[in-house]
């Protein structure tokens, strides 16, 4: 089974700033193990982006996340 099938909770960040970015990608490495998540893509957004979908594997890891840093 893939990273992709196992990864089936979304949760929908919002772009605030590259310091906010920064911050959230250094907490997930640092917080959840990288075999229950998944991401669109983790570049900074272009113009007229200002969010993306984090995929997790695990309930506890979305919710976590999403008190986190939605």
């Amino acid at each position: 089974m893939s990273l992709a099938d196992r990864c089936t909770i979304s949760v929908l960040y919002r772009f605030r700033s590259v310091e906010h970015h920064t911050a959230m990608r250094t907490w997930l490495i640092e917080n959840i193990d990288p075999e229950y998540y998944d991401a669109e893509d983790f570049r900074f957004p272009t113009m007229g982006e200002n969010s993306q979908n984090i995929w997790f594997a695990r309930e506890q890891d979305a919710v976590w996340f999403s008190l986190k840093w939605t």
